[in-house]
């Protein structure tokens, strides 16, 4: 399946964790709602089967 548009809820959580993105990469400490966040995007991913 291909998703033209994020639903708003995982769309509010990406635009979240796009300001911290780099740090992420480079394994910088983060805010934990950005984590919080970043767990909730890739939990509806793995049930998109993605």
């Amino acid at each position: 399946m291909v998703w033209k548009e994020y639903p708003l809820e995982i769309k509010k959580y990406f635009d979240i964790c796009d300001l911290y993105i780099d740090d992420m990469l480079k394994h910088k400490p983060v805010p934990d709602y950005v984590l919080e966040a970043f767990n909730k995007i890739k939990e509806w991913a793995w049930k998109q089967g993605q």
